[in-house]
């Protein structure tokens, strides 16, 4: 069985989303949260229906930790690097964490806007260096 060279970066892709040492998820132009990768799971300690589908500019927890505004912005094409103290919206979870955001454009959607997300807990190396 042969695969297209598409079939092949789409499977890529897959492999990293799911795979990935770090919490990866989008947002659509709206903020509605579209993925949520097994790491970002256990970062944060939310479960995937829980988040999916909800509005992340609503959430109490991102709007505390400065995060909603920058998410608004970078879905229009201001990326963002912050470093904040994070306590997620279901599970409670507090961590030292480091959010990317990364403007991209939905190839579904030509000319709609979209967030990925990047997400690293560095909770122990923020203890170390303190």
């Amino acid at each position: 069985m042969e695969f297209t060279s598409q079939e092949l970066t789409d499977q890529l892709y897959r492999d990293i989303f799911k795979y990935a040492p770090f919490g990866i998820y989008t947002l659509d132009g709206s903020g509605k949260i579209t993925s949520f990768n097994p790491k970002m799971t256990e970062l944060s300690g939310d479960q995937l229906d829980d988040v999916l589908g909800k509005n992340a500019f609503e959430f109490e927890s991102y709007k505390q930790a400065g995060l909603s505004d920058l998410f608004q912005q970078a879905i229009y094409g201001q990326p963002f690097d912050k470093k904040v103290s994070y306590t997620s919206q279901f599970g409670r979870k507090t961590t030292m964490r480091q959010y990317t955001g990364i403007p991209i454009e939905d190839r579904g959607i030509p000319g709609q806007a979209r967030l990925l997300l990047i997400v690293e807990d560095i909770t122990e190396r923020e203890k170390i260096l303190s």
